[in-house]
């Protein structure tokens, strides 16, 4: 069963992506929203964006986006966020749009 620190990561590395790719004065927004058997979890940031053409690569593992500041990124944050989640039995999506925002959501399983 997934645990807690799982999904602690996936907070995390996401903030943390942000974070490198935002400037100051950008804001970030958590929602959660109660499902009947879920939670549906929207993180937003309203940082520079990624492009089009990049989006359908950044959960992939080692890929380094165009944008980002640091040179000793990993490329592996994102990919471990997918790869968490795919152990909770959900997936994650990305939408983006350049210097507007970008917004991932995923849903978490209720158990208990």
């Amino acid at each position: 069963m997934p645990t807690f620190k799982m999904t602690d990561r996936v907070f995390q590395n996401i903030l943390d992506d942000a974070i490198k790719n935002c400037s100051p004065g950008d804001v970030f927004t958590f929602e959660f929203e109660l499902l009947t058997d879920s939670v549906l979890v929207k993180i937003n940031d309203t940082g520079k964006g990624i492009t089009e053409d990049e989006l359908p690569y950044i959960f992939t593992r080692y890929y380094k986006g165009s944008k980002t500041k640091e040179e000793n990124s990993t490329g592996l944050g994102l990919a471990i966020v997918k790869k968490f989640l795919y152990l909770h039995k959900s997936t994650i999506r990305g939408y983006s749009k350049i210097n507007q925002d970008t917004r991932f959501e995923f849903q978490l399983p209720l158990y208990g």
